[in-house]
């Protein structure tokens, strides 16, 4: 965990938190980001986790979903990002599995 976390704080500036919210759930505040900018850098965080994952004699994953903020409060964007991440993981395991 404490590998994805830094990867996660890697990517961290003044537009860009992120925070641990329980377990091994991050969650990372994007300010002012459209969402090209969210994807880029969703995809850059993937790229860092797959450069690493083969550094190690154990498995690294990682499941991400993101929501937009704009107009909503933080439970619900928390609540959609959780629904989104648990959609990815479930693309990875069915792709693991295959």
């Amino acid at each position: 965990m404490r590998i994805v976390a830094n990867n996660i704080l890697n990517l961290t500036d003044e537009n860009k938190q992120a925070f641990r919210i329980g377990g091994d759930e991050f969650i990372m505040i994007l300010k002012n980001a459209d969402e090209t900018e969210t994807l880029k850098t969703i995809e850059q965080w993937k790229n860092n986790i797959n450069s690493i994952k083969h550094e190690y004699p154990f498995e690294i994953s990682a499941s991400i979903g993101y929501a937009s903020g704009q107009g909503k409060d933080l439970q619900q964007i928390i609540k959609q990002s959780d629904e989104n991440m648990y959609i990815d993981k479930k693309k990875y395991h069915e792709s693991a599995n295959n």
